[in-house]
């Protein structure tokens, strides 16, 4: 019974939370704000909770069998702290560089391989498969695609003839990549969109849509009611 309440509270607050949230539709309100407090403050709880949490397993279970190397990463970070002492601030800057530094090692090492290395070797396909019309016309339109969105991006001299034809067709390429990408953007926060409208049907949530059109309905006429009120000037 405690379980099947539990489950009904969590149903109720999600689908308010969510109304909330929605209310900012109509115009900002104290509701949509209140909505927004209590989403960020979950979300950096939790963040807060995790951190903690892979600091505990990483370095406290560790050090606590006796490894002592997680030692030196665990006091390390502690440096970090120093950001709020303007006395020792430089030892604030220890770590902060060697986040930094092998941060952007890593960073620097992996999109290289995937965004050049792989992309080139991806790029290098046979133009014509043979008894394969499709392959065939799919590695045309990658290989000529590639060459001409690169053409494309070509200023230091006037594209003439078949290079600006090449040009081109990398522009429309790019045009439909954009495009493409926009609209799986645009269709990833649609389906957010319909998840959360599909629990507001979930029983006892969907008492809450009632309510939700009759406050707004509320505030609407609360707006033009207001609007129609002549202001009382204060020299009057």
């Amino acid at each position: 019974m405690i379980g099947l309440d539990a489950r009904l509270v969590g149903i109720l607050l999600s689908g308010g939370l969510t109304l909330m949230a929605y209310s900012f539709l109509y115009r900002e309100n104290r509701v949509s704000r209140i909505a927004e407090h209590i989403y960020l403050g979950a979300a950096t709880g939790y963040g807060v909770v995790l951190s903690a949490k892979y600091v505990y397993d990483n370095a406290a279970v560790p050090l606590a069998k006796g490894n002592t190397f997680w030692a030196i990463p665990l006091l390390s970070s502690l440096l970090l702290y120093f950001y709020f002492s303007k006395k020792h601030f430089w030892l604030y800057r220890l770590p902060t560089a060697a986040i930094i530094g092998v941060g952007t090692g890593i960073v620097v090492a992996a999109d290289f391989r995937t965004r050049l290395t792989e992309q080139i070797k991806a790029t290098l396909l046979p133009l014509f498969v043979a008894n394969d019309p499709y392959n065939t016309v799919n590695n045309l339109i990658i290989v000529f695609g590639v060459l001409g969105a690169l053409i494309f991006f070509y200023f230091s001299k006037e594209l003439k003839g078949p290079t600006r034809t090449l040009a081109d067709f990398g522009k429309y390429i790019l045009m439909v990549t954009f495009g493409a990408s926009f609209g799986q953007t645009f269709m990833a926060r649609i389906s957010l969109i319909i998840g959360r409208v599909q629990s507001l049907y979930i029983w006892p949530a969907s008492i809450l849509l009632p309510l939700a059109a009759v406050l707004v309905g509320v505030a609407i006429a609360w707006d033009r009611r207001k609007q129609r009120t002549p202001r009382v000037s204060a020299g009057k």
